[in-house]
């Protein structure tokens, strides 16, 4: 907060982070807004790239797209790997522009040849399971593997999942229940569900109920409504 009152642009991006999130203080979108402005303002790309998040989903601010949308552009033609990389995924989700996966893959790619863990865990997207997009299971997981080199916990998630349904695609043994272990551990309730069906199934693993039953109470309590409504009946 010292640093982030004389004007430090990265202790400033920390403050709206911590507001934005709830991390040591109450959750306030407004602050987080104000702290993200003075960040840009103050040249710092992270502080832009989160304004124009929240833009983007009207956190704290009514949401203007257009606005967030021409943030990730300026930051995108500076050549900012995490804006190329949102710019791509805008594009790849029809999120304020046109779906365009053309144009969403110009940018990834981009991103990617920065090693941007979000550019390539987009492209590994593409490359696997997009649909209207050709698929290239290989390159989907070289593209994957570099962003899991980057910590990107859904790239783990991903790639993980496409080793369990195309086993040929794995470099060791036992790689795709790493991967979703770490994933879970990082948080995703998805990687948890799956773990869940490999133990209750005794694929890639030996068949153990119970075990099956502990990660679905994992994926429970990480993904709350959204994980009940995929696995009720199997904690049923």
């Amino acid at each position: 907060k010292k640093a982030a009152d004389q004007g430090d642009p990265g202790a400033e991006v920390e403050i709206g982070y911590f507001y934005l999130t709830g991390t040591g203080v109450q959750p306030d979108a407004g602050q987080a807004l104000r702290w993200f402005q003075r960040a840009s303002a103050s040249g710092s790309h992270m502080g832009k790239l989160n304004l124009a998040v929240l833009y983007l989903r009207g956190l704290g601010v009514p949401s203007d797209m257009k606005l967030g949308l021409n943030l990730l552009n300026e930051l995108a033609n500076a050549h900012d790997s995490r804006g190329e990389a949102y710019l791509g995924m805008a594009y790849m989700l029809g999120m304020g522009v046109d779906k365009n996966l053309t144009q969403a893959e110009l940018w990834l790619a981009k991103a990617a040849r920065q090693h941007s863990p979000e550019g390539n865990y987009a492209m590994g997207t593409l490359y696997s399971i997009t649909s209207d997009h050709p698929h290239d299971l290989q390159r989907a997981a070289a593209y994957l593997r570099e962003s899991v080199g980057g910590g990107y916990t859904l790239a783990k998630h991903s790639l993980g999942l496409l080793l369990v349904n195309h086993p040929d695609l794995s470099e060791h043994s036992g790689d795709a229940v790493k991967l979703l272990e770490e994933g879970a551990a990082g948080g995703c309730w998805r990687s948890s569900v799956v773990l869940g069906i490999l133990y209750r199934d005794g694929r890639n693993v030996p068949k153990d109920p119970f075990i099956s039953y502990r990660w679905y109470k994992i994926a429970l309590n990480q993904g709350r409504n959204e994980a009940d409504a995929l696995i009720h009946h199997e904690l049923e």
